[in-house]
């Protein structure tokens, strides 16, 4: 055990059956150091000179990062996927929805409202083709089924995209 006096620390011997007390050394206030920010005690096992990450901590961190990482990015280019087909399905649709509205206004005893089999093809630009297919058949007295298809490239793989809709046509209405 240590005692201060007035001429120093002396070191006592402690008694027989009396533990030794732990004794943590104060550090002393560094010369660099900022008045008002207290010391901070360095991590268990480093000097203050040593305390940061290890290396091992930094590849863990690092791993973690990449990680996520490539989760998003596997995301984002789904999701870019999912939006190219989207558009693709938009613009076949917007192509045989105006093919059936061009049809509702035709002659119904005209030749695109034969009962049969009809194709079409219209250049969509840089797209390529769509191809329109539609399908008349009688639906009752005085009354036309109008099926429609629209095809074209697209689609994830490389695949071809279809899209179908269908309109009853009336002899009588005019529509």
């Amino acid at each position: 055990m240590f005692r201060a006096t007035p001429a120093g620390v002396r070191r006592e011997t402690p008694k027989p059956g009396e533990n030794m007390p732990l004794l943590i050394p104060s550090r002393a206030p560094s010369a660099k150091r900022k008045p008002g920010i207290p010391d901070l005690p360095a991590a268990a096992g480093r000097s203050p000179a040593r305390s940061g990450f290890s290396l091992i901590e930094v590849l863990i961190a690092l791993a973690l990062v990449a990680i996520v990482l490539l989760g998003t990015a596997e995301m984002l280019i789904r999701a870019i996927q999912i939006r190219r087909s989207a558009e693709d399905r938009l613009r076949l649709t917007e192509a045989a929805c105006t093919q059936l509205e061009r049809l509702k206004g035709a002659d119904p005893n005209g030749p695109d409202l034969e009962i049969g089999h009809h194709e079409a093809s219209v250049e969509a630009g840089s797209k390529g083709a769509i191809v329109l297919t539609w399908e008349v058949e009688e639906a009752g007295p005085g009354t036309l089924q109008v099926r429609c298809a629209a095809a074209g490239p697209g689609g994830t793989g490389g695949g071809r995209s279809q899209v179908g809709v269908s309109v009853l046509v009336s002899k009588h209405l005019g529509f």
